[in-house]
């Protein structure tokens, strides 16, 4: 059996021999394949061991971009955010900062599954919604910003419902998360 480790040098690429294995078959990765571990699961994409988060961050802003990722970057600095418990603008303050195994190992799992195509909401536990963190998993339907603008709209058409002394009722049902009536509650109608 051929095994064969994928590891990510500083630059985001590169393909050594190592000690774990991660080719299950023969077939090997070529410059016109860069990204077949997603297409056949063959390959495990992994960070140098010795990566900080700036080089964490190119690295796998490169391995999403290369398997369809519209938001590389952004998806890529939502999860170190979250593995390391900071906000985003830390990370970019904070470059050099070498990472620990376990954030690294934590990295690596999470941005695996996005190239899987994982919804990052998915990921973290949470959409920011309206100026609500809204918790998620796969059986809650994850707010789009369309939805954004499907409130900015009802809301509208409330308040000239009030505005007219009309008492409006409206009904959050099979929305997903439940949240949209907290949104409805929390939102001043009368202006």
């Amino acid at each position: 059996m051929n095994t064969r480790q994928s590891t990510t040098t500083s630059n985001g690429t590169g393909w050594q021999a190592g000690a774990h294995p991660a080719v299950i078959g023969g077939e090997q990765p070529t410059e016109a394949s860069p990204s077949l571990e997603v297409k056949t699961g063959m390959f495990i994409w992994s960070l140098d061991r010795s990566s900080d988060v700036g080089r964490a961050l190119l690295a796998a802003s490169r391995r999403l971009r290369e398997t369809g990722s519209d938001t590389p970057q952004l998806d890529s600095a939502i999860l170190m955010a979250q593995v390391l418990g900071v906000g985003k603008a830390w990370l970019y303050a904070h470059p050099n900062r070498v990472l620990k195994e376990a954030e690294i190992s934590k990295f690596e799992i999470l941005v695996r599954r996005r190239m899987r195509h994982e919804p990052v909401a998915y990921l973290v536990g949470f959409r920011s919604f309206y100026g609500l963190d809204i918790t998620v998993d796969a059986r809650v339907l994850i707010p789009r910003p369309e939805t954004e603008l499907l409130v900015e709209e009802a809301l509208a058409r409330i308040r000239l419902l009030i505005q007219d002394g009309v008492k409006p009722v409206v009904a959050d049902i099979g929305t997903g998360s439940g949240r949209l009536r907290w949104l409805w509650l929390s939102m001043p109608l009368r202006r």
